[in-house]
């Protein structure tokens, strides 16, 4: 979850999904998934399901 903590200081939106700030998420998603190609997380190879890592890997392709 993102959130402005200046504008929303109870952190009620959510904005991540906010056209704004698709390029800011693109690159994050970009670095876990570097990192995790870097540790060599089980969540690559799907030995461990994830439902948020599987929608996020569908968005980078």
């Amino acid at each position: 979850m993102a959130n402005n903590l200046y504008k929303d200081k109870y952190e009620r939106k959510n904005l991540a999904n906010s056209k704004k700030y698709k390029s800011i998420k693109l690159e994050l998603l970009r670095k876990i998934v570097r990192w995790m190609k870097k540790t060599k997380d089980p969540l690559l190879k799907k030995q461990i399901q994830s439902p948020f890592f599987l929608d996020t890997l569908k968005q980078l392709k």
